[in-house]
C-alpha cells in the first residue's frame, strides 16, 4: 500500500456488534448488517425510557445515546413517549380491583342413576344417539359422536324428565 491509498471502507455487508448496548460498558453479542439485530431496537428504547423516568438520565442524553447507537426519528419519538408513559404510571395512586364475583353453581338433581342413560338429541332434525355421562367439569352432558369428534349437549331436568339443550 502507499500513502495515497486510502483505506478499506467495511463494506454494506459486513456484519458487525448491535449497537443496543450503547452507552453501557457490555457489548452486544449478536451481530448483524444494520445497526440494531432484530428486537434490540426496542430494547434499548425500554432501557433509555425506564432510565429517565427513574431519573437516572436525562431526556437529552438519552436521546443522544439512541442516535449515536444509530436510531432514527421512529425510535427517538417512541423513547420519548414511553419515557413520559412511564413518568405519569409512577405517579398515579393504582386503582384498587374490584372483587371477583362468585359464579352461581349450577344445582343438577342428585340422581346417580342418569349416568349412563340413554337420550336421543337433535341436529337440525337429524337424530343422534347419546348417553348421559360427566363432562371434565363434571356437569352431566349427554355425549355423540359427530364427524368423528365428541359432541356434547347441555342436559336439563324438569319434572323428572331429562331434556337437552
Amino acid at each position: 500500500m502507499s500513502a495515497n491509498t486510502p483505506a478499506p471502507v467495511a463494506s454494506k455487508n459486513a456484519l458487525t456488534n448491535c449497537h443496543c448496548l450503547t452507552g453501557t460498558e457490555l457489548t452486544c453479542p449478536a451481530t448483524t448488517r444494520k445497526a440494531f439485530a432484530q428486537g434490540h431496537d426496542a430494547r434499548m428504547s425500554s432501557r433509555i425510557a425506564t432510565a429517565i423516568a427513574e431519573g437516572a438520565m436525562t431526556e437529552q442524553d438519552g436521546l443522544k445515546l439512541i442516535r449515536q447507537a444509530g436510531g432514527g426519528d421512529l425510535l427517538v419519538a417512541k423513547t420519548k413517549h414511553s419515557a413520559a408513559l412511564r413518568k405519569s404510571k409512577g405517579t398515579e395512586p393504582k386503582a384498587p380491583k374490584a372483587p371477583k364475583a362468585a359464579k352461581p353453581a349450577i344445582e343438577v338433581p342428585a340422581a346417580p342413576s342418569i349416568v349412563g342413560e340413554k337420550v336421543q338429541v337433535f341436529h337440525g332434525k337429524r337424530p343422534f344417539n347419546s348417553i348421559v355421562v360427566k363432562d371434565a367439569a363434571g356437569q352431566l352432558v349427554a355425549r355423540h359422536r359427530l364427524n368423528g369428534k365428541d359432541c356434547n349437549h347441555e342436559v336439563a331436568f324438569e319434572d323428572g324428565e331429562i331434556f337437552t339443550k
